[in-house]
């Protein structure tokens, strides 16, 4: 009788021990795929970085860019749209201060709006 119980006893101590050792790999298992989730996790906000990262390069290569190609251009502002240098024909009677006011006109014109 007592192999019998020294038996039973061996066998729930092996079957405790065998769910013992399943309890522990379970938690052991589930604490590395939380790692690797955590992992991935990590690994997409980089990914979510470098594609930023990427676009904002983009934008300031273009950025380098444009501002060559704006010195090329002539910008004309919105005072010079209305603007035109005055002609004055060969027949008009001006004064000494009407031939100053023409030249001064014609001059900032010339400067700021790119006139010919």
């Amino acid at each position: 009788m007592i192999a019998k119980v020294k038996t039973w006893l061996a066998l729930a101590g092996a079957f405790v021990l065998a769910m013992l050792g399943a309890f522990l790999w379970g938690a052991a298992k589930q604490k590395s795929n939380q790692k690797i989730r955590d992992l991935k996790a990590r690994v997409s906000v980089l990914q979510n970085t470098k594609e930023i990262e990427d676009e904002v390069d983009l934008c300031l290569k273009m950025l380098f860019l444009m501002s060559f190609a704006s010195g090329c251009a002539t910008v004309i502002s919105g005072e010079c749209l209305w603007a035109e240098p005055i002609r004055p024909s060969v027949r008009d009677a001006l004064t000494i201060g009407t031939h100053r006011q023409i030249l001064a006109h014609n001059q900032k014109g010339f400067e700021f709006c790119d006139w010919e």
